[in-house]
């Protein structure tokens, strides 16, 4: 027998040996069946559930900001002049209540002595009723209509340096919150929105 032959010749004793191997290791040791872990109960964390916030109707205008941003505000020129907790028994406009105060909410003055520069934050509390005469009103003053990315109505006007204010309204179906700001033009209108967005957060907090 050559040495080119002798490898075929094992193999196939191999082969028959291993098989005779596995043929006595599967009948003295059957296979067990893999387990199956039950299934665990998933525990509802409230995930994906949206957040309820609830309006509340700041009384003083020491508490329309955030403390933070009513610090910044009042770090300057810009005292508050007039509203709620300025110790001025003045209404904000002259001609009597702001259409907010008229609605239950409030409204207060901030700017420099002389009144050339004023910003006016109002905000109220708000009715389907109610909701639906402010967004009349504001329509009637021929206010942009808009919309933000999370449905709130806004109303405003980017206004200009000399006669014409920044105007910015967002009606909420709880509340409507109002930022004017003189002089305007588009950084005034820029902060009115801003404003705006900063006393929405400061005055919902989470229902019970």
């Amino acid at each position: 027998m050559s040495h080119a032959s002798h490898p075929r010749a094992v193999v196939p004793a191999v082969l028959a040996i291993l098989a005779l191997l596995a043929g006595c290791q599967s009948a003295a040791s059957p296979e067990q069946p893999e387990e199956v872990e039950a299934p665990q109960d998933e525990v509802d964390d409230g995930a994906g559930v949206p957040e309820t916030l609830e309006f509340v109707l700041p009384r003083s205008c020491q508490d329309i900001l955030p403390p933070d941003r009513l610090d910044s505000l009042l770090s300057g020129n810009i005292d508050l002049l007039r509203g709620p907790g300025s110790g001025s028994a003045d209404t904000v406009y002259p001609e009597g209540p702001s259409p907010q105060e008229e609605r239950g909410g409030i409204s207060c003055l901030f700017g420099n002595l002389e009144e050339t520069e004023t910003l006016t934050l109002s905000v109220a509390p708000m009715t389907q009723t109610s909701r639906a005469e402010v967004i009349d009103g504001l329509l009637a003053q021929q206010l942009n209509p808009g919309q933000t990315s999370d449905g709130v109505l806004t109303y405003w006007i980017q206004g200009d340096a000399d006669t014409v204010p920044a105007i910015y309204n967002a009606v909420y179906p709880d509340a409507w919150y109002e930022a004017l700001i003189f002089p305007g033009g588009r950084l005034a209108y820029e902060d009115s929105s801003a404003l705006v967005a900063q006393m929405r957060q400061h005055t919902t907090e989470r229902a019970n």
